[in-house]
C-alpha cells in the first residue's frame, strides 16, 4: 500500500519543481526511527520517478533541534539498526537530484550525518554540531567514518568523530560542512532562492556532473562512464537549447533530454 506522505513525521511536498522534504517530530528532536526511515525512502522514490523535480530539499518543523540521529528507542528495543539508518542516508546521498539541507537547529549523533548526505548544506547561525560517539565508548559506525572523512577530509572528520568537538557554525563553515549560514529567518528564503537557481540548471548535465563528482570522491570514477555521460550531454537537446537561449540573451527552457 502506497505511504501517505501528506502528513506524518516526515512528510513531501512538491512544487514548481522543488520537492520538499521535511522531518515533523520536534517532540523527538526529529530522531529517525524505522518509520521515518521507510517514509524518506518512499519519497526520494517518489522524487526519481517525476520527471518535472529539479530538486530536493530536506527540512525539519522549527525546533532547536534539527535531528538527533537514530531513534535510541528503536535501537535499544532491537527494531533499528546503525546499518538500516545508513542505508537510507545513502539512498539519499545517491539521489539523482541536487539536494539542499535547510538546518534549521543543532545536529546531534547520527543526525549530524543526515545533512551530510546532501549535496549543500545551509544552516542557521548559532547552531551547534556534536557527535559525542567516543565520548560514551562508542566507535562511530563505518559508513559514517567514511561519509566524513571523504565529504570534509580527514582533519575534520577526527575533530568531529574522534575529539567529539561542538562545533560551532564558523568551525562548521571553515570545515566545509556548512556551504553557507544565515539568520533563522532568511532560511526559509535563502534556500528556496538557492533551490531554484540550481533548478534552473540543465538537468541532464547535473545529473551527469553529479554523479562523476561523487564518483571521483569515492573511488570509483570509471572513465567509460564518464565519457558516456559527455557524449549524451554534448548529443542532448538541452544543450541546444542552451547554445540558442544564450545567442538570444534570453533564459533557457531545459526539458532533462
Amino acid at each position: 500500500m502506497p505511504i501517505d506522505l501528506s502528513h506524518g513525521p516526515v512528510t513531501l511536498n512538491i512544487e514548481h519543481r522543488i520537492a520538499r522534504l521535511q522531518l515533523n517530530q520536534p517532540e523527538r528532536r526529529n530522531a529517525l526511527g524505522c518509520e521515518a526511515l521507510e517514509r524518506i525512502e518512499h519519497a526520494l522514490e517518489f522524487v526519481e520517478a517525476d520527471q518535472k523535480v529539479r530538486v530536493l530539499i530536506l527540512s525539519a518543523t522549527p525546533a532547536e533541534t534539527f535531528c538527533a540521529g537514530a531513534a535510541l528507542d528503536e535501537i535499544s528495543e532491537g527494531l533499528l539498526t546503525p546499518a538500516r539508518f545508513h542505508a537510507c542516508l545513502d539512498r539519499l546521498s545517491e539521489c539523482s537530484r541536487p539536494t539542499v539541507a535547510a538546518i534549521s537547529g543543532n545536529v546531534y549523533g547520527g543526525g549530524a550525518e543526515l545533512p551530510l548526505a546532501c549535496d549543500f548544506r545551509i544552516g542557521v547561525t548559532g547552531l551547534r554540531l556534536q557527535v559525542p560517539a567516543t565520548r560514551i565508548g562508542l566507535c562511530y559506525p563505518p559508513p559514517g567514518i567514511q561519509r566524513y572523512t571523504r565529504q570534509l577530509g580527514a582533519p575534520a572528520a577526527k575533530r568531529i568523530l574522534l575529539a567529539g568537538e561542538t562545533c560551532n557554525v564558523e568551525t562548521l563553515l571553515t570545515m566545509g560542512y556548512l556551504s553557507e549560514a544565515v539568520s533563522p529567518e532568511a532560511l526559509a528564503d535563502t534556500v528556496t532562492h538557492f533551490a531554484h537557481t540550481l533548478a534552473d540548471c540543465a538537468p541532464l548535465a547535473m545529473r551527469a556532473v553529479k554523479q562523476l563528482i561523487d564518483a571521483e570522491a569515492t573511488n570509483t570514477w570509471d572513465r567509460e562512464i564518464a565519457q558516456a555521460w559527455q557524449t549524451r550531454c554534448d548529443k542532448s537537446l538541452d544543450l541546444k537549447r542552451g547554445l540558442e537561449a544564450a545567442r538570444l540573451k534570453r533564459a533557457p527552457d531545459f526539458q532533462g533530454d
